[in-house]
């Protein structure tokens, strides 16, 4: 298609130009697909002859043509020039158009006007040839230049002005001008912030087909935001937008299906609604399909699918798509293990401030994967994480405190971030500190000496300590001893003594 504009273009400028009909079409012959383009050949020429003999329909439709043709160079980084060439072109012929009050010509000029197209952005001149068109369109073409006008404000961040325009067009029955109205109301630009009004504008443009109102609608009711919380409505509302085509909508219905909230769970629903979805190119779709590939939900499990679908994720800059590349990379899921690869994606997230990569950026640090070991690197990314609240990093951040690795020791310090993390470990440590230690000796000493009169939250903490050498040399068995009398007397440390003995399990068969 790109090229049969491109060649009746090439026409076009020739026949501008002077050149011979005949030879025009003679030349033309060999690249045309038969009898329709000929004939369509035929139409061009006719349609100049018409502009050039002052037919304002005829002027617009050839501006119309160029600016088509100005499109389809510009999806092109690298034919950018080409196209502003050919929407310079529709400019000239607008301009013959709207020198006789051609509405949709001179509508033309301030959209061009508004976003460069052939001639330099200017929204002063925008403003006023849409201005100019309203004054001999039709009402419902007037309602339309209000939209228009409020359009260009809202670039503009003129937000005042823009509400006062999308208010004319939106009261008078412009669906455009109620979704943006609505936009307006719940960002509060340019009006108080107000939900309900949002919620009214939205059902306005909504009932009229607007598939972006009915997404925000959708998304009001699913939560609850101007109006009562109802998945049911939402997912009506959700399934119009979808029906449309809107891949946003297509995206949060498959997460209804996957998750079976709202409707019952389907997870092959899932998956088509989110192939549907990933013809626009979202990357939080295209990680979502590699989280169906991967774990094998509405389709069959596929880890090098889902590395390509999180690939393409991971290159639009999608940091959770990164995290989960970089995992794979370091596992050899899908993919030859590769931790250096798998380093560069884990940083990537990292950069971009994901806590769990910052963690997994941490651990590699730590333990010299895809990088040269550096605890103090180590330390600096487990802070970032922690800082976020992850709970892992809490943790780790007070053993590093603790032991004084890639930090200096300190054990306050170490017991607040523990205190931070929560769960039973660090409860157990907590259980023994006394707040006037200073050394991991003092305190491991402490949990010993409560451990050894019968206290199971002191004997757990003398177990981990010893398992992940915490203040002491790092003793398996000895871990295995304490943990299992805790475990004991308490059925919350069971699942301790499991791990450690799946540890002392895999230290005997030399893994």
């Amino acid at each position: 298609m790109k090229n049969k504009i491109v060649l009746l273009m090439s026409i076009a400028i020739c026949l501008t130009c002077g050149c011979a009909t005949k030879q025009v079409v003679s030349k033309s012959m060999p690249q045309a697909d038969g009898a329709d383009d000929i004939a369509m050949i035929s139409e061009l020429k006719n349609l100049f002859d018409k502009a050039a003999a002052g037919d304002s329909d005829a002027q617009y439709q050839i501006g119309y043509w160029y600016n088509y043709a100005g499109d389809l160079w510009s999806e092109s980084e690298s034919q950018r020039a080409k196209g502003q060439q050919y929407y310079n072109k529709a400019l000239q012929y607008f301009l013959k158009a709207a020198k006789q009050n051609h509405f949709d010509a001179q509508s033309s000029i301030g959209y061009a006007y508004a976003l460069g197209l052939g001639v330099k952005q200017d929204y002063k001149q925008a403003v006023g040839w849409y201005l100019k068109a309203a004054k001999h369109g039709t009402l419902e073409e007037q309602i339309s230049v209000q939209f228009n006008i409020g359009w260009i404000y809202y670039k503009k961040q003129d937000y005042k002005k823009a509400f006062k325009w999308n208010s004319k067009a939106a009261e008078q029955g412009n669906a455009g001008a109620q979704y943006r109205l609505a936009e307006m109301y719940y960002d509060g630009e340019g009006v108080k912030q107000d939900y309900r009004k949002a919620f009214e504008w939205n059902s306005k443009a909504a009932e009229q087909g607007n598939a972006n109102a009915q997404y925000a609608l959708a998304y009001m009711y699913d939560n609850g935001e101007g109006v009562a919380k109802d998945g049911k409505k939402a997912f009506e509302y959700y399934l119009k937008a979808a029906d449309q085509g809107f891949y946003k909508a297509q995206n949060n219905l498959a997460v209804m299906y996957e998750s079976g909230e709202y409707v019952e769970k389907d997870s092959k629903k899932a998956f088509e609604l989110y192939l549907a979805a990933a013809e626009k190119g979202s990357s939080t779709v295209q990680k979502n399909i590699g989280n169906m590939y991967y774990k094998g939900e509405g389709v069959a499990k596929d880890l090098k699918k889902a590395f390509e679908w999180y690939s393409k994720a991971a290159e639009q800059g999608l940091a959770e798509a990164q995290v989960q590349l970089g995992a794979m990379c370091y596992n050899g899921e899908g993919v030859e293990k590769d931790y250096k690869k798998g380093f560069e994606w884990y940083s990537k997230a990292a950069e971009q401030g994901n806590a769990t990569a910052q963690y997994d950026l941490g651990l590699s640090y730590y333990r010299g994967q895809g990088i040269e070991q550096d605890y103090r690197k180590a330390f600096e990314w487990y802070l970032k994480a922690a800082e976020q609240g992850d709970i892992q990093a809490k943790y780790t951040v007070g053993g590093f405190y603790y032991n004084g690795k890639g930090t200096e020791q300190n054990l306050k310090k170490a017991m607040e971030w523990y205190a931070k993390a929560s769960g039973i470990a660090s409860q157990a440590f907590l259980s023994c500190y006394d707040g006037k230690m200073t050394t991991p000796k003092q305190h491991f000493e402490k949990c010993l000496k409560l451990a050894e009169q019968g206290n199971a939250q002191a004997q757990y903490a003398v177990g981990v300590l010893y398992d992940q050498e915490l203040g002491v040399e790092k003793d398996v068995n000895k871990a295995y001893e304490w943990i299992s009398k805790a475990a004991a007397q308490d059925k919350k440390y069971e699942e301790a003594k499991k791990n450690i003995e799946k540890e002392l399990a895999e230290l005997k068969d030399g893994k």
